[in-house]
């Protein structure tokens, strides 16, 4: 009877679940901009970031980001922010360049609120030479190399003090759909928006 309702259960909310489409970062709290375009300029000064990251190293196809950015104030509260970046897992790749502005207001002695808006172009592809088919008929998963480049946006807001900050950030926000594959029938290719 357990083991029907865990099956239930599994089948169930296979439907729901959903992975996560953007590249995984660690030590967010040193570069705030990877998640949250409006922390733009929020140290008060320009800074450049080189960020590597190899997952799972030694495992054929595992995931590897690598990223640069430029983030700092222009003036009267106007702040800019850019980055390029690729992330690859297996035979997927992305590819990506943003501009983003963030304007930050000052509420209170020290304590700020800033909007941003991030406009991206980003090229997604699947190299199918990298697949092993078990069925050599397989007609969807195209077995060369596939691009398709699409433009998205950021939108985000950051509050912080001297001893603190909070923000929310929604990329993905245009959502969307990327189509590779035979006639642009492979499954799994909406852009979903994410919440951070």
């Amino acid at each position: 009877r357990k083991l029907t309702f865990l099956i239930m259960l599994m089948v169930t909310m296979g439907s729901l679940l959903r992975a996560q489409q953007l590249p995984l970062y660690s030590q967010y709290f040193f570069n705030p901009i990877l998640y949250n375009p409006a922390s733009a300029g929020s140290n008060e000064r320009f800074e450049i970031s080189l960020i590597y990251r190899n997952q799972w190293t030694g495992l054929e196809g595992a995931p590897k980001t690598a990223m640069f950015v430029v983030s700092g104030p222009l003036n009267m509260g106007s702040n800019i922010s850019t980055q390029i970046y690729s992330d690859k897992a297996g035979a997927f790749s992305r590819l990506g360049a943003d501009l983003g502005y963030a304007y930050r207001l000052e509420l209170a002695k020290n304590i700020f609120w800033s909007l941003g808006l991030t406009a991206q172009f980003v090229n997604v592809s699947l190299n199918g030479e990298l697949l092993t088919f078990q069925d050599q008929n397989e007609q969807v998963i195209p077995r060369v190399r596939e691009n398709r480049t699409y433009f998205d946006a950021t939108a985000s807001t950051f509050f912080n003090g001297e001893y603190f900050y909070a923000g929310f950030s929604v990329p993905q926000i245009l959502g969307g759909q990327v189509k590779l594959g035979s006639e642009g029938n492979l499954g799994g290719t909406w852009l979903h928006r994410h919440f951070f």
